[in-house]
């Protein structure tokens, strides 16, 4: 039966093919978000764990972050002389991040080569294209990889497609029921310091909470990636990694990583009361969701240190709202945003623009919808068909994407395609009107003055601005 040999080291990279959200669902480029956000690499952080706790040595490189290019792997890969090269994949930048392993495979042929990430056709194609690849982790696999790394017999570890011959083997899905048993991310190999809160150029620490969402947006990679099943960690669990985090690494602002942190109230309540009394005095913000935030809740984030929370607004138009499966109202918004303006809670409110059945109006009623919400930050992102998600199979079924093209460099900037009644170039150009007419206008830009208390959020907004007017023009 299969086996994979002993690890004793092992190089885990995001190639250089871009800044990206690597981490689950989201799969985005930061050049596109509005706050330049970049992450640190939490899923190598975890393998990089599993890899430390079976007593391998291991070496994390951010490419992108670090601004090296594929000379610099090839020198890395020649000088650490690794047992193993794990990659960080999207679906955008899968194509071009398997170069990775052609690189190593040239270097020395016994090089394991491995990516991780999500792959609606659980790895088929890409093993097709790709003879240096040597194995592929989907779905949660960091506890199936511990199995791998203990050199578990190949046909019993979950979320694997490796190769058997001339066979590609695809075993069942792994999914992680209980979040309390993964490990702590692996911080001590990374520089912390390279992975900034925007507002205070402070180190940011990214905290796993929780996984699933029980929502059903048709765009949404959730249902796929992490299921609709909400598997929590326990308020202790999380707890205590933040006091890892502030007298380990001197980590105090965070971004605590959820598909709806606020979904279950009694766990953010007892969360926020335990966080209130550590008096630890961090700084956090989070992602919610419009219909789940209540006074109540408000003034507990606010008092245990919450200071931004993300909404997916995604559309003015209700009958948009409607068609993606939100699940929300127009009013709902309005009452979520005006919530969090009483409580004195940053809103950073996500849109998307053109989804399928748009029109320009419906577009325009978006954009007048935003200026009337007067949120903190607005994220308008192109829509992204994702293979494994509704969406995608409806495009596919309307004509509007084609199955057999490649779509690899499209993403929340670049989109595949239009709607049905807005062509592709006019959808591009709207999404520029949108930012025009929301962060250029007189009133937005005194309100993001008046919020300035520190000269690196003079620095923030400076360089998002010019960002973001290089990108319009």
């Amino acid at each position: 039966m299969p086996f994979i040999r002993e690890i004793k080291k092992a190089l885990l990279i995001n190639p250089p093919t871009g800044i990206y959200d690597r981490f689950e669902r989201c799969q985005a480029p930061v050049e596109t978000e509005t706050v330049e956000l970049i992450r640190p690499p939490m899923d190598l952080l975890y393998y990089g764990a599993v890899l430390q706790n079976n007593r391998a040595e291991v070496l994390i490189r951010d490419y992108p972050t670090e601004k090296k290019d594929w000379a610099d792997l090839a020198d890395d890969i020649k000088s650490y002389s690794p047992d193993m090269l794990l990659v960080s994949s999207t679906i955008p930048t899968e194509k071009e991040d398997c170069r990775a392993f052609q690189i190593a495979k040239n270097i020395d042929s016994g090089i394991i080569c491995v990516i991780k990430g999500f792959f609606p056709d659980k790895g088929q194609k890409i093993f097709r294209e790709n003879e240096s690849l040597d194995y592929l982790f989907r779905e949660e696999s960091e506890l199936s990889f511990a199995a791998f790394i203990g050199r578990t017999n190949l046909t019993e570890i979950k979320g694997l497609t490796y190769r058997n011959g001339s066979k590609i083997v695809t075993n069942d899905d792994s999914w992680v029921t209980d979040l309390d048993s993964l490990p702590y991310p692996a911080r001590n190999l990374i520089n912390n310091a390279a992975y900034k809160m925007p507002d205070n150029g402070n180190p940011m620490g990214l905290i796993l909470v929780a996984k699933g969402c029980p929502y059903s947006c048709r765009f949404c990679l959730v249902p796929a990636v992490s299921g609709k099943t909400v598997r929590l960690r326990s308020t202790d669990s999380v707890l205590a990694e933040i006091i890892e985090c502030v007298n380990r690494y001197g980590i105090k602002d965070f971004w605590f990583r959820a598909d709806t942190f606020t979904v279950n109230k009694a766990w953010v309540l007892d969360f926020c009361r335990k966080v209130k009394n550590s008096n630890l005095n961090i700084r956090w913000a989070t992602n919610s969701r419009v219909d789940t935030i209540d006074e109540s809740l408000a003034a507990a984030l606010k008092g245990a240190g919450c200071f931004s929370l993300g909404f997916g607004v995604e559309s003015g138009s209700q009958k948009i709202l409607d068609k993606m499966n939100k699940g929300i109202t127009k009013e709902q918004i309005r009452k979520a945003v005006s919530i969090c303006k009483k409580y004195k809670i940053q809103t950073y409110l996500f849109f998307v623009l053109g989804l399928p059945w748009e029109t320009v109006e419906d577009i325009n009623e978006t954009i007048s919808f935003a200026r009337q919400l007067n949120g903190d930050v607005f994220n308008f992102s192109l829509a992204t068909y994702f293979p494994g998600t509704d969406l995608y199979d409806f495009a596919v079924s309307a004509g509007l994407i084609d199955e057999s093209k490649d779509y690899s460099g499209c993403d929340y900037g670049h989109p595949m395609t239009g709607t049905l009644y807005v062509s592709r170039q006019d959808l591009i150009a709207l999404q520029k009107k949108a930012y025009r007419k929301i962060l250029f206008r007189p009133g937005y830009i005194v309100q993001c003055l008046k919020n300035i208390n520190n000269p690196q959020k003079i620095y923030w907004y400076a360089k998002s601005a010019l960002r973001i007017f290089k990108q319009l023009t």
